[in-house]
């Protein structure tokens, strides 16, 4: 399904999409923030990512995410493996996700991270709209960060789609965070789609700026 596109268009959440990418599939999405309106502490930063997907079957995909935050001070690696759930039916799609891996902090020891993670997703005639909840222990520090990004999109014509991606959770610190993410995807080739948007913080320093991402799928 096209939706299985635009719903991995955020590369910071790995734990993103209920529906599987096809037996050999590749998606590969470079984003980031690259105009903020004032340098403040989270949850906005410039973002630089990379996200990576591989259908490895129908029923299993993996993927590969690496991007940094705070001010690009901290790197995080992370591999993952969905799976379709056989939960609900008609419209709904539903999976599961398990993630391993590090976040490397300037000064600091690597820090493993283990997470888990339940997508939830349904086609609309026009679009769709979908949740993906996740919760990411750190085995170092023995904390657990949270979240929950609700997204909903519309597809005007073959080519043009609108999105707006609710982000929230706890970050590392226990501390609540919310921002809001509206964009333009234009499909500018059958493998390649290009996103402009805005990012904008609800809590925190409240910081905003110009989101722009690359999709690439194969």
């Amino acid at each position: 399904m096209r939706c299985a596109l635009i719903l991995c268009l955020c590369p910071q959440l790995a734990l993103a999409g209920a529906w599987p990418r096809d037996d050999g599939g590749v998606f590969v999405a470079v984003s980031g923030n690259p105009v903020l309106t004032e340098l403040g502490s989270g949850p906005v930063h410039f973002d630089p990512s990379v996200y990576l997907e591989y259908g490895l079957t129908d029923k299993l995909t993996l993927g590969l995410d690496l991007h940094t935050s705070d001010q690009t001070s901290v790197l995080i690696a992370t591999a993952f493996a969905r799976l379709p759930l056989p939960l609900g039916g008609g419209a709904n799609r539903w999976a599961a996700t398990a993630s391993l891996g590090t976040r490397q902090r300037e000064g600091h020891e690597p820090d493993p991270l283990f997470g888990l993670g339940l997508s939830w997703g349904r086609g609309l005639e026009r679009g769709w709209i979908a949740a993906d909840a996740g919760a990411t222990l750190s085995v170092t520090y023995m904390t657990v960060e949270s979240k929950l990004d609700i997204t909903w999109g519309h597809h005007f014509g073959d080519r043009f789609s609108t999105i707006v991606q609710l982000q929230s959770g706890l970050d590392e610190s226990g501390s609540p965070y919310a921002r809001i993410r509206p964009t333009l995807a234009w499909k500018a080739t059958d493998w390649l789609t290009v996103e402009l948007g805005a990012v904008q913080a609800l809590t925190g320093s409240q910081v905003g700026g110009l989101s722009v991402a690359s999709w690439f799928e194969f």
